[in-house]
C-alpha cells in the first residue's frame, strides 16, 4: 500500500507551451569548479504517479547546523529526461539538497509543477562533496509526498526553506495567470541508491542523453570515475561517518 508522509507542496498550474522548450547546451566545465548529478522521484497524490524532478535546490554546507538552516538556496542548472538533475560549475564544497521541483501527469488546463521540501531525515542523505575538475554522483532518490495536513506538522527544516524560497516571477502573459495552490505537503525518503550499479547507469544516461556530443564533459565524467575508482572505501561526508551501516 502506498504510504503519504507529511509535508509541504505548493503546486502551480501553467500551460504546456511552458514546458516545449529546447533546454540549452550546458556550459563548458571550468576547471577550478565542480560539479554534482543526481536523480529524484517522487510518489505525487495527484495524481498517484511517480514523476522525475526537474529541478533540485541545494545549500552549501559549512557545518552540521547548515543542514536546516542555511540562508541561500543554490538551485541546478541543467536537466535531462529520466530525473537526471545537476549543478554544474559549482564552488567546490559540501553540498546537500533541500527541496525539488517535479513535474507530475499533466491535467486538465495545464502540466502541474510541485515544490517538495525534504524533512530532517532525508538532507544529511544527500550530501555530497565537490571537487574542483571532477563530477560526481549524488545517488538516485525516490521520495513519498502527502496529501495536505496541518502546517503545524512541518519540521524546521520545511518551515525554514519553504519560507526563503523565492517567489515566482510572471515573465510573460501565459505565466501572469498561474494559478497557485499551496499545499501543506513534504517528501519523506523512501529509498536512496548509491549502489555501483546505480551509479554505473547514472553515467550511462548522462553520457547518452544528457551530455551526448559534448566531448568536454563526457571526458570530465570519464576522469571523474577513474578518481573515484582510485579512492579509499570508506565514508565521504558527516553523515556517513557518523551513521551506522544501515543507515548508509
Amino acid at each position: 500500500m502506498l504510504r503519504f508522509a507529511p509535508g509541504i507542496l505548493i503546486l502551480l498550474l501553467t500551460a504546456s507551451p511552458l514546458f516545449g522548450k529546447k533546454q540549452p547546451p550546458p556550459p563548458e566545465p571550468q576547471p577550478n569548479r565542480g560539479s554534482v548529478g543526481l536523480v529524484l522521484h517522487a510518489w505525487s497524490p495527484l495524481p498517484v504517479a511517480k514523476s522525475a524532478a526537474t529541478k533540485i535546490y541545494f545549500v552549501r554546507i559549512e557545518n552540521e547546523k547548515d543542514w536546516f538552516e542555511a540562508r541561500t538556496l543554490i538551485a541546478s542548472n541543467y536537466q535531462a529526461r529520466g530525473g537526471l538533475v545537476f549543478l554544474l560549475n559549482a564552488e567546490p564544497g559540501r553540498y546537500a539538497a533541500v527541496a525539488a521541483q517535479v513535474k507530475i501527469a499533466p491535467i486538465p488546463g495545464g502540466d502541474p509543477i510541485c515544490r517538495v521540501f525534504f524533512d530532517q531525515d532525508m538532507i544529511p542523505q544527500t550530501e555530497v562533496v565537490v571537487s574542483a575538475g571532477t563530477i560526481v554522483f549524488g545517488g538516485d532518490f525516490t521520495l513519498q509526498t502527502s496529501a495536505p495536513v496541518n502546517p503545524s506538522k512541518r519540521d524546521r527544516a520545511q518551515l525554514h526553506y519553504h519560507s526563503i524560497m523565492p517567489p515566482r516571477n510572471p515573465k510573460s502573459k501565459t505565466e501572469m495567470a498561474v494559478r497557485w495552490v499551496d499545499w501543506d505537503e513534504l517528501g519523506q525518503l523512501e529509498k536512496k541508491q548509491t549502489s555501483t550499479e546505480a551509479e554505473a547507469n547514472f553515467w550511462r544516461v548522462a553520457k547518452e542523453k544528457a551530455f551526448s556530443g559534448n566531448p568536454a564533459w563526457i571526458d570530465l565524467i570519464a576522469r571523474s570515475q577513474n578518481h573515484e575508482l582510485a579512492k579509499p572505501e570508506g565514508p565521504k561526508t558527516p553523515y556517513e561517518r557518523s551513521a551506522g551501516p544501515g543507515r548508509r
